[in-house]
């Protein structure tokens, strides 16, 4: 009898260990839009102190799904990073509504920051969006994590 409640209680803390390592790395996964898959790129990775350029986002909405700008997308960014955000957003608007023209790529106007030194860097953020669905009568807002690397020569 006691061999059987030893067994048992070994079965038990090994699937505890094993939900809580489920849990870790579920936890550490980035948060995916099931709606909307985003791209994010540097228009150039190579840059030098001062420099500037942009992070550029592209949008593949699912079918009836739209980014609505009445609210514009809105960028932050890691404080470690050596980067500014420039007040340089540009969004392509879909010249018959208030959509994104999905068409083209968002971009977020950024600057390297004075006395930055060479090496390798990853600039970590996010960038908040409303979406939609005007058929359903909905939108959401959602937050999606990028993180871009880039060399600073």
């Amino acid at each position: 009898m006691k061999s059987i409640i030893i067994i048992l209680v070994l079965l038990l803390t090994a699937q505890r260990m094993m939900l809580a390592e489920e849990k870790q790395t579920t936890i550490s996964k980035p948060k995916e839009n099931s709606f909307m898959k985003t791209e994010f790129l540097l228009s150039k990775s190579e840059l030098k102190a001062g420099e500037k350029t942009f992070i550029e986002v592209r949008f593949i909405p699912k079918e009836k799904i739209h980014v609505n700008i009445e609210v514009f997308p809105e960028f932050k960014i890691d404080s470690l990073a050596p980067i500014s955000l420039l007040n340089n957003l540009i969004v392509p608007k879909d010249k018959d509504t208030t959509y994104m023209d999905v068409n083209k790529k968002l971009k977020q106007e950024i600057k390297v920051n004075a006395g930055v030194k060479k090496g390798n860097y990853t600039l970590k953020g996010t960038c908040a969006y409303l979406y939609c669905n005007e058929a359903e009568g909905w939108c959401n807002r959602f937050v999606q994590k990028f993180e871009l690397p880039f060399v600073v020569k």
